[in-house]
């Protein structure tokens, strides 16, 4: 959430340190048949086939939580808490369609930062919240 103002407060070189090394903790913390890739920016998808939304719910709580442990020391001292805004969709409650999960997915990330951000939205509309 918000890495355009944090991307403005470090150097290029420290941004996208900082992007490789949020991948690679989001990796380590999945299991072996999941898959991490960076949309653009600072978007990433994980894909976790024969997951449905309940199990993708509960993974992007636990993403978002890693994530926020997380913080970073600007050169100026401060210190910048990571968040996280999550949409989640599976193929087994949103349909097979690869196009039609991704749209899914993003449109839920989308509601995810629009209201308020640090939170993971999934197909269930009371999911809108925030764990932890």
């Amino acid at each position: 959430d918000h890495f355009e103002s944090l991307y403005e407060s470090l150097e290029a070189a420290a941004a996208n340190q900082l992007l490789r090394s949020i991948a690679t903790s989001l990796k380590r913390s999945l299991r072996k048949s999941c898959f991490v890739a960076m949309l653009g920016g600072p978007t990433f998808a994980v894909l976790c086939p024969g997951m449905d939304q309940n199990a993708g719910s509960a993974i992007g709580n636990r993403l978002r939580t890693l994530i926020s442990e997380q913080q970073i020391t600007l050169p100026d001292g401060l210190t910048w808490r990571l968040t996280a805004s999550i949409g989640v969709a599976s193929s087994f409650e949103d349909g097979p369609d690869c196009d039609r999960v991704m749209a899914l997915s993003e449109q839920r990330l989308k509601t995810a930062r629009q209201t308020g951000r640090d939170r993971v939205v999934d197909g269930d509309s009371k999911s809108n919240r925030r764990a932890g």
